[in-house]
């Protein structure tokens, strides 16, 4: 994969599809990494641009020198990677703490995105603080081995845990969450402590998508709603059969609505 190094931290990214199109960036969730979006590559790579690039300690990406994995320092790494590679404006995709950097970046770098859209998602502080940071300790002393059950469960949906056509998607990312390295208990520690944007939602100008998964274990639907209420061009969707992974669990109902969002998006700019 090409590298680039931003913000003391060498970056991994994957760069698909004609390089004077119309840019998409797709910035993955917590334990997962650029091949979390591998059907949205697949999809769209044929008439857009298409960025998936790994966030700090994931996938090919290296741990940051200084240990900084906030969520403000996560969006100062999309800003300058839409920068160095002269993207943007850019239809910014994250799922789950790629979410999180998707809002923070459409409110504070706002001639950098064309359209925005989250994935399981939240723009409030973590709910559910005293639940996770037990996981959290867990994974900065073991590593994901002793809770893989856990993050299993918090990052697919039911049907996805039980079907048997699910069964390939399951068994190739718990083998990627179980080869993480110990530092993603502190990468998860941020994502758990991280603030609220709930205030900033209104200075985002693109139309924002939010979708949530029907199953989703880690975020109601509600939270998604709130996106989509607290923006001046917001829409919240529900896709059936998936929890917080909806990009890998139903890409085709996810990419209906990202193709519509992104020509929605696009209209709007003429």
């Amino acid at each position: 994969m090409p590298m680039i190094e931003l913000n003391g931290v060498e970056i991994a990214y994957q760069d698909t599809g004609p390089h004077g199109a119309q840019a998409i960036l797709l910035a993955h969730s917590l334990f997962f990494d650029h091949r979390m979006f591998e059907h949205q590559v697949e999809r769209f790579s044929e008439h857009y641009r298409v960025i998936a690039y790994d966030q700090r300690s994931h996938g090919f990406t290296s741990n940051p020198k200084n240990a900084e994995y906030g969520m403000d320092a996560l969006t100062e790494d999309a800003a300058e990677l839409i920068k160095s590679l002269e993207l943007g404006p850019v239809h910014m995709v994250g799922n789950s703490m790629g979410g999180f950097v998707a809002l923070r970046l459409g409110a504070r770098y706002p001639e950098l995105v064309r359209s925005v859209t989250t994935v399981g998602s939240s723009a409030d502080k973590e709910h559910n603080t005293e639940q996770y940071r037990p996981l959290v300790q867990a994974l900065k002393d073991h590593g994901t081995g002793a809770v893989m059950d856990q993050l299993m469960y918090t990052m697919f949906g039911d049907t996805t845990l039980a079907a048997e056509s699910q069964a390939t998607l399951r068994s190739t990312w718990r083998s990627r969450m179980g080869a993480l390295p110990h530092e993603i208990g502190a990468a998860a520690e941020a994502v758990v402590e991280r603030q609220s944007v709930v205030d900033e939602l209104h200075l985002i100008k693109a139309p924002v998508l939010a979708i949530a998964g029907e199953e989703d274990h880690a975020y109601s639907i509600d939270l998604s709603e709130q996106i989509a209420e607290g923006v001046q061009n917001g829409q919240c969707i529900v896709i059936k059969a998936a929890g917080h992974s909806a990009s890998l669990e139903a890409p085709e109902p996810v990419n209906t609505a990202l193709q519509a969002h992104f020509k929605r998006a696009e209209a709007a700019d003429r």
